[in-house]
């Protein structure tokens, strides 16, 4: 159990390489062929139609309202279309609710839920995971009340005159309770993200939203403001948490293949130049999708799905790297899975891990300058500009060797420091 739980957490991103757009052709043959003895799938044969849970939780999921083009798009649609084709059945959406996206398992309405849920302890019980993301909270609110505005940390917001407003249902609800006892709670039975509309009509101080569609929100609502503020709330520590989609428990045989096909895409991954899938993005996902992609989010994507594979590898290393004494031990002392994770498994991971990293970190910087070549604004691409009209290449060029220079080498000299300060914690 507990070496399942390590390359689960080791390989939670690997969805993201899921745009790539490769075939089913290009699975392994083991990939490929469907356990024959899985009751699930032969269900699924026989019905002619993968059923899978949706409900819009951008950017894993994302409903097309528009009216053209596919109904859903996104990594978890991306990779529930690629079960279907495989399987040789088509695929076949049925809406849920936040109160019903796992009930809706155990009542055999759908063979799996691809909305985005968090592998919370108590769905773990009911559910089993196909993890590809992790992902943590933010708490935000209106920045013109004084309440929100005025706020150091979440802890502030634990206080009777704060109202906080979560869905039933969602992952996030028995954080809520956990977390602001002494706050007014309100709950909400509908919505996307988040209840966003309980906070514009000041019925609600605040809300948790997980970290990622928060950046979406806050660029399309403004007047909001996010606690942890750090960074844009994106290192916030709030219930980090895997992300994945689920199916019902005791189905062996159909919870592992679904995950062999995770594991081939991180090996893909990593077998495709960066600037393969840069230009694949930028080209071909248009094409696809019909939706248009700017320079920057198509740069921002590649770079991300390539970055995804390496930083899977590297935690499910450092996370195997733990002596499994030390796993047997946290749970001969009564420690639960996630007590196990937090405090005994990942602080000695992380420290491990760091060097790697820091390597990872340094080399994305410089791969973004290959982002030039779809015309991103970025570094290199401001000095081809420049000189292409000022006629003074050495000169330009060098000034660019040299701020990659002073962006780069103090981030890999604080990496070595903090390495060395911490090793000690990564020693068992």
């Amino acid at each position: 159990m507990a070496s399942t739980h390590r390359l689960q957490a080791g390989r939670y991103v690997a969805a993201l390489s899921l745009c790539i757009g490769l075939g089913a052709a290009a699975l392994p043959a083991q990939a490929q062929e469907a356990p024959a003895k899985s009751p699930r799938i032969e269900a699924i044969k026989k019905a002619g139609a993968l059923r899978v849970g949706v409900l819009s939780n951008p950017p894993w999921l994302v409903e097309n309202t528009t009216g053209g083009g596919e109904a859903w798009a996104g990594p978890a649609w991306t990779l529930s279309k690629e079960y279907a084709k495989l399987l040789g059945v088509k695929l076949q959406p049925v809406l849920v609710s936040h109160e019903t996206k796992v009930p809706v398992l155990a009542s055999n309405q759908v063979d799996m839920t691809i909305s985005p849920l968090s592998a919370t302890p108590a769905r773990n019980k009911v559910v089993d995971f196909v993890l590809y993301s992790r992902t943590s909270l933010c708490v935000f609110g209106r920045a013109d009340n004084p309440k929100v505005s005025g706020a150091k940390s979440i802890d502030d917001f634990n206080k009777p005159d704060i109202t906080v407003a979560y869905f039933t249902g969602g992952g996030e609800e028995a954080w809520v309770k956990e977390r602001f006892p002494n706050a007014k709670l309100r709950a909400v039975t509908s919505g996307t993200a988040a209840p966003v509309e309980e906070i514009m009509a000041k019925r609600a101080d605040v809300t948790p939203i997980n970290r990622i569609p928060w950046q979406a929100l806050n660029r399309k609502v403004k007047g909001l403001t996010a606690l942890p503020r750090e960074n844009g709330c994106q290192d916030s520590p709030e219930m980090a948490s895997d992300i994945g989609l689920a199916i019902d428990k005791n189905q062996p045989e159909f919870l592992e293949w679904l995950r062999a096909i995770i594991v081939f895409y991180i090996d893909s991954m990593r077998a495709i130049p960066v600037l393969v899938i840069l230009v694949w993005v930028y080209f071909a996902v248009p094409i696809l999708t019909g939706w248009s992609l700017a320079p920057f989010w198509s740069a921002l994507m590649a770079l991300s799905l390539h970055l995804a594979a390496y930083v899977a590898e590297v935690l499910r290393a450092g996370i195997e790297s733990i002596r499994p004494g030390q796993t047997r031990a946290g749970l001969a002392l009564g420690m639960s899975q996630v007590q196990l994770i937090r405090k005994v498994i990942m602080p000695q991971a992380l420290v491990r891990m760091m060097p790697d990293f820091g390597s990872i970190l340094s080399r994305t910087i410089k791969d973004t300058a290959i982002a030039t070549v779809i015309a991103v604004p970025e570094l290199m691409r401001r000095a081809d500009s420049i000189a292409a009209q000022s006629y003074r290449p050495i000169e330009v060029f060098t000034v660019a060797l040299v701020a990659y220079f002073l962006l780069i080498f103090p981030l890999t000299r604080l990496v070595d420091v903090m390495y060395r300060r911490f090793a000690h914690l990564g020693r068992s």
